[in-house]
């Protein structure tokens, strides 16, 4: 759960007023999400 939270203190989007860098920090921040949950359901299938 590190990754998440270090994302979202890392990745504000909502703080950019370029529209193309709040679209970069916005996919990082759903990439390292979806990073996440990948590694959740292997863990799920490890058991």
């Amino acid at each position: 759960m590190f990754t998440v939270l270090a994302t979202a203190l890392l990745l504000r989007f909502w703080e950019m007023d370029d529209p193309m860098k709040r679209m970069g920090m916005q996919n990082g921040l759903l990439a390292n999400i979806a990073v996440v949950g990948g590694l959740l359901l292997l863990l799920q299938n490890v058991r």
